[in-house]
């Protein structure tokens, strides 16, 4: 075996963050795909144009998620709300906002045209988009924000609170 060919042995096991954004990138080709058919089934021009300006978040969430409607926010913004994100819940996957400026398709081509070949473009098209992971309203609970304090109990004849009364008054 030559040092250019390389088994699958050798290739280091995906890490479940590059296996979520395998996922979550094939995903995303599926909501693509479910867009461009409502835009090409759209009855107006105006239908067209909605479709057209959905997102791919838009459509995971509310396609392919089957979630429309339901309340997703990050784990930070439910505990700046005091809700409680329920233990064993599972976030919903989308795609976060660019952590710099995203080249577009024909900006990476220009700049390198003999070292992306067409295959990778797809593959290349999310690599600046970090994960988002959203819990629903479903995942969440809200413990109150201020303790309760306990009042004791007082007896009906001095109105003094039980925890005071010894058990000689009582006999």
């Amino acid at each position: 075996m030559n040092a250019t060919t390389t088994t699958t042995a050798d290739k280091p096991k995906p890490t479940k963050i590059q296996e979520k954004r395998a996922m979550l990138i094939e995903l995303s080709q599926e909501a693509k795909a479910m867009r461009q058919e409502f835009i090409n089934s759209s009855q107006t021009p105006t239908e067209a144009a909605f479709w057209a300006s959905r997102t791919i978040n838009y459509m995971l969430l509310n396609h392919i998620y089957g979630s429309e409607g339901v309340r997703f926010e990050t784990f930070k913004e439910w505990k700046a709300q005091g809700a409680t994100i329920k233990k064993g819940a599972k976030a919903t996957i989308i795609w976060g906002q660019p952590r710099q400026a995203v080249p577009s398709l024909a900006d990476k081509l220009k700049a390198n045209p003999n070292e992306m070949p067409i295959d990778d473009i797809e593959q290349n098209e999310y690599e600046f988009y970090p994960l988002c992971f959203l819990f629903s309203e479903d995942d969440v609970y809200f413990t109150s924000v201020e303790p309760e304090t306990e009042q004791p109990t007082t007896s009906a004849e001095n109105d003094v609170p039980i925890e005071q009364i010894s058990i000689k008054e009582i006999l």
